[in-house]
């Protein structure tokens, strides 16, 4: 859960550059869903109900070397939230058919959070955990299930954005689900908003300002 929470509440934002489908199945066009390059940044406002009080800055800093010897983007996130700030960062590292999060370079446990190419209908799952829930029974496996969905136009920050799609994830224990999340990425741009739900909360975020190279 931990490594969740990093995902979601530090507003991960995934670094994709990909071949997509069109709303019709099997029709591909070609487009970038989040440009990535040295430099690129994305600002956010974010927060619960209608507060949307934090920011959010992400910046692809520079490529460097894993322990497992292959590149990944080094990103660093700047964020604001109730008078505090702070600096953290993370990797990605985008592979032929899918992108990877490492919380380090040496992460012995990094997260294959997105299949490519992004396209209406796709779906896949993995498990992302295990929970104790007896001490006496086995631990139950944590899965967290994806779909991909075609959402045509998205208005966020008083922009549209055409021929976007969402990314639904929920995370789900044998009898419940812990936690769900709703991306929207727009062609050029990357992603322009999401919703993350939990059974206590809904949190927000939507992009405010992006620069590109």
């Amino acid at each position: 859960m931990v490594r969740a929470a990093f995902l979601v509440l530090s507003i991960l934002f995934v670094l994709v550059g990909c071949r997509e489908k069109s709303p019709i199945q099997g029709e591909e066009v070609k487009a970038d869903y989040f440009p990535l390059a040295e430099g690129n940044r994305w600002v956010y406002v974010g927060g619960s109900a209608d507060s949307l009080a934090d920011t959010i800055t992400f910046e692809v800093a520079e490529m460097e070397t894993l322990s497992t010897g292959n590149p990944a983007w080094k990103i660093r996130r700047n964020w604001k939230r109730l008078g505090q700030s702070g600096v953290d960062f993370f990797y990605i590292e985008k592979r032929a058919n899918e992108a990877v999060l490492y919380l380090s370079k040496t992460d012995p446990n990094p997260d294959v959070f997105l299949k490519l190419p992004l396209s209406d209908g796709k779906t896949w799952s993995k498990v992302t955990g295990r929970m104790v829930k007896d001490p006496e029974k086995e631990p139950l496996n944590i899965t967290k299930t994806f779909t991909v969905t075609f959402a045509d136009t998205v208005t966020v920050s008083d922009k549209t954005y055409e021929k976007c799609f969402k990314v639904e994830s929920h995370e789900k224990a044998p009898d419940a689900t812990l936690m769900s999340t709703y991306d929207w990425y727009a062609p050029g741009v990357g992603r322009v908003k999401s919703v993350m739900r939990s059974s206590s909360r809904d949190y927000k975020i939507r992009l405010i300002d992006h620069a590109l190279h």
